[in-house]
């Protein structure tokens, strides 16, 4: 449904909405024990990360540099996805 919802709505929207949905995602990406749920958690940040425009992708990548570095293992492993799919993006 959140994936249905970041190709359906307008940048604009998202923008707003993106770091919610973000953290959002990312809590489940990080502590769900379905492993199905995670990979899906992980499709709908990809797509966040493709949909949004600059400036929010800016601030969310702000926050997972800070994730990443912190040091915290769950939130680093999700950073570390989360910065995998906006190389993906750029390729």
């Amino acid at each position: 449904m959140i994936h249905t919802i970041i190709v359906k709505f307008p940048t604009s929207v998202l923008d707003e909405q993106s770091y919610s949905i973000f953290v959002r995602l990312v809590l489940c990406l990080a502590n769900d024990n379905d492993y199905i749920v995670r990979a899906m958690a992980g499709n709908a940040i990809k797509k966040l990360v493709s949909s949004v425009s600059p400036n929010s992708l800016n601030s969310i990548l702000d926050y997972v540099l800070c994730w990443y570095l912190g040091g915290k293992q769950q939130l680093c492993g999700a950073a570390a996805q989360v910065l995998f799919s906006k190389m993906s993006r750029e390729s």
